[in-house]
């Protein structure tokens, strides 16, 4: 409870309220830096707003700009504000060594770190403009910075300030130029699109009437009838050039084809069955004779040639298991391990993997149905 009314006391004491706005009261190890990191401010901004004060001491008053944080930063905050200070730096020494696409780089940093631009964070993004040759977006920055320092933004330097002042318009009339410049060749690139889509027009109406004209041309020299066209029913002679059609033989009739006949042919016999070519539908078999087709994928033809002969099936060992019904499988889930073990049915050590699976041949029968 004490330690909880000494800190409420301290905050009191540090939040002073005066007349002309919010103050803070300095404590031990404050710089003007550290000061205005605890209060989202640029360092320019808190000193120009005590600049009666050249230093800073402890159990200083110091008055708090509009623009400060309506309560102290958190320590993320300020650990934001403190690398934003630093990408600043760096931004302008690569300025300087004309670095302009890396310093463009650490200004957008430093914006984006603060929350918002300050006079001189325009000017110097200006300033890369201007050396690039972007005299639009050049004479834009130096407006903005301008307004800002008509607005008391303390920022910027005053030499900064009448070197802006001084080079404004200069910048404003190269910017007017480029912009004329870019109008027209913006305007030069839409008639040159606007001419391109005219000629692909013409283009697509020559093409349509070239293609009607082939139509009425196919359309005359087919000669009236009707169906496919000559020399198919229907179609009128070609004309060849001719004033009139030239008259076409008809069409000869088609020739009946002849009827096969096997009379004279003498009818083979096959055993006891006689055959006849011009009745043929099958060979009779002997009623006692049994027939089933192969599973193994053999003829049914047997050794004699005769169909009638019986065929027979029988039991046999199968050749890809040996008559085990399984086979030898490297499929075996191992869960990364790795090492070998004794497998009873090959008589050897195998990998952890190996395993037995049913043959897909015997279906795990270990004979297989063949012709005897």
């Amino acid at each position: 409870m004490k330690r909880t009314t000494l800190s409420a006391a301290l905050l009191a004491l540090t939040m002073a309220f005066s007349a002309n706005g919010r103050t803070y009261i300095a404590e031990r190890g404050d710089t003007w830096e550290s000061v205005a990191r605890k209060w989202g401010l640029y360092t320019e901004e808190l000193k120009a707003a005590n600049s009666i004060f050249p230093e800073l001491f402890t159990g200083l008053e110091i008055e708090l700009p509009e623009q400060s944080a309506k309560e102290p930063l958190g320590t993320r905050a300020i650990a934001r504000l403190e690398l934003a200070g630093r990408n600043l730096d760096k931004g302008k020494e690569l300025l300087e060594r004309k670095e302009y696409s890396l310093a463009e780089t650490y200004f957008t940093l430093v914006e984006s770190g603060m929350g918002r631009p300050s006079a001189e964070l325009l000017y110097l993004r200006g300033r890369i403009k201007e050396e690039t040759k972007e005299f639009e977006n050049a004479h834009s920055l130096y407006k903005k910075a301008l307004a800002k320092g008509s607005e008391g933004d303390p920022t910027m330097t005053g030499e900064q300030y009448a070197a802006l002042t001084a080079k404004a318009d200069e910048i404003g009339v190269l910017a007017a130029k480029q912009r004329l410049k870019r109008e027209e060749e913006a305007r030069r690139r839409r008639e040159e699109a606007e001419r391109e889509a005219a000629r692909e027009a013409e283009r697509s109406a020559a093409r349509r009437r070239a293609a009607a004209e082939r139509q009425t041309t196919t359309t005359s020299n087919r000669g009236g009838g009707g169906g496919w066209g000559w020399p198919f029913s229907g179609w009128g002679a070609p004309s060849f050039g001719w004033s009139a059609p030239v008259p076409l033989p008809p069409m000869p009739a088609p020739m009946p084809m002849p009827t096969p006949s096997f009379q004279n042919v003498p009818s083979p016999s096959w055993g006891s069955v006689p055959m006849d070519w011009n009745t043929w539908s099958s060979v009779p078999m002997d009623a006692g004779a049994s027939f089933s087709a192969p599973l193994d994928g053999g003829d049914f033809s047997t050794g004699s040639g005769n169909p009638r002969d019986p065929i027979t099936f029988s039991d046999h060992q199968c050749n890809l298991c040996g008559g085990k019904g399984t086979i030898a499988d490297s499929g075996a889930t191992t869960l990364g391990q790795s090492g070998s073990k004794y497998c009873s049915d090959c008589g050897r050590y195998v990998d952890l993997s190996h395993r037995h699976i049913q043959c897909p041949s015997c279906q795990g029968k270990g004979t297989v149905r063949k012709r005897d």
